[in-house]
């Protein structure tokens, strides 16, 4: 199946809005929960976050564009089994689960979006 340019930049847009603002997304959606976590690890355990959340989203659109819903449960499970420790303390399992919960709502609305407006990137 040949992709158009038209079809193309599309695609890379709205891939570039998921993993981008989605990052804005989960920032807002934490703070309006009133989530806040003391990172006592500071700004290298933020960072590192970021771009775990960017990752995140990246292979959710990618997965959704082409239709393997199936690896988001893997993505989720071992995102979770990862920071299975951490999830014992109260405070960090809440920003966890709704960092998360926001990132891959992010990740289904952008992948979504490619489904609709770049229906040949499905059947590559």
């Amino acid at each position: 199946m040949h992709l158009g340019i038209r079809e193309l930049i599309t695609g890379l847009f709205i891939l570039c809005c998921a993993i981008v603002c989605g990052g804005w997304v989960v920032r807002w959606v934490l703070q309006w929960a009133g989530i806040s976590v003391d990172l006592k690890a500071g700004e290298a355990l933020a960072r590192r976050g970021m771009i775990i959340g960017y990752l995140e989203r990246f292979i959710i659109v990618f997965a959704v564009a082409g239709g393997h819903y199936d690896a988001l449960g893997f993505l989720v499970a071992a995102k979770g089994l990862i920071r299975s420790k951490e999830l014992e303390e109260h405070e960090r399992a809440e920003y966890f689960l709704v960092g998360t919960l926001a990132s891959c709502a992010v990740g289904l609305v952008g992948g979504i979006l490619v489904r609709v407006f770049v229906p040949g990137l499905a059947k590559i």
